[in-house]
């Protein structure tokens, strides 16, 4: 339900081949069609964002539309997840900051805009940090304690960079090669083989992306993309700092992000 306002969003903002390029990939990527057909958040969390986003751009033209559309959006996943929930406003307003910052009448304004933008996102970090850090190393544990290969690991690096080691494991997720040899139904095997290449096929162009993005113009989408190709990267990175090396729940968080 969410994937017509993407798409949407992105025709509005870009061109049509673009809109057309993302609505296929979203529709078509495995680990989404995987959370589609489960009893997870996560569908919800999706859909729900891509209207919020679609709102972003459609402000200028349909500013009721939009705040009513925007305002739904977020408070209906709140009842998912707050933090979820909390985490898109954040970065959707970043986007329409950046989206909208030519428009504002001067200098000044802008300044305060940034330093508004700055001190919210000192605070979230703040005030997420505690919850963060102990999350990410009760899962790491988990982790651990599930495989004795990864006790062996941990136990050569020091207990002082299982977190971070944890958190690269956790972006390999689904891993590739290890699906081929695991003891289990054929039908996991699918699965596991679907999901693990679609993250490997898609992982490069993220990567290629965060470059691309530097050498957009003009200078509205510039920022705009950067923007964006920071934001994705920083919720990875959360993701598999958050669920450690769990095959399930780290690509699970890592989807809500991937409009």
């Amino acid at each position: 339900l969410g994937l017509p306002f993407f798409w949407q969003a992105l025709r509005r903002r870009w061109d049509a081949p673009l809109a057309n390029l993302a609505g296929w990939l979203m529709a078509l990527y495995p680990e989404g069609i995987l959370l589609g057909a489960a009893q997870l958040r996560e569908p919800f969390l999706i859909g729900l964002a891509c209207i919020a986003f679609w709102a972003v751009f459609a402000w200028r033209n349909r500013k009721w539309q939009a705040a009513l559309s925007f305002t739904a959006a977020i408070l209906l996943m709140a009842l998912f997840s707050w933090r979820v929930a909390a985490a898109v406003l954040g970065i959707l307003i970043i986007c329409f900051w950046l989206e909208y910052l030519d428009d504002l009448p001067s200098k000044r304004w802008r300044t305060l805009g940034w330093v508004g933008l700055a001190a919210a996102a000192l605070a979230v970090a703040a005030l997420s940090y505690g919850w963060m850090a102990s999350a990410s190393t009760w899962d790491a544990a988990l982790t651990q304690s599930g495989s004795g290969w990864m006790q062996k690991i941990i136990k050569e690096i020091g207990e002082g960079l299982r977190v971070p080691f944890m958190t690269v494991y956790g972006l390999a997720q689904p891993v590739l090669p290890a699906i081929l040899v695991d003891d289990a139904a054929p039908v996991w095997k699918v699965i596991g083989l679907l999901r693990a290449g679609g993250w490997y096929a898609l992982a490069p162009f993220l990567l290629y992306a965060i470059f691309a993005a530097l050498k957009a113009l003009p200078a509205r989408d510039r920022r705009l993309l950067v923007g964006a190709a920071a934001s994705v990267v920083l919720w990875l990175l959360i993701s598999s700092a958050r669920a450690g090396g769990d095959q399930w729940d780290n690509p699970r968080y890592r989807m809500i992000f991937f409009p």
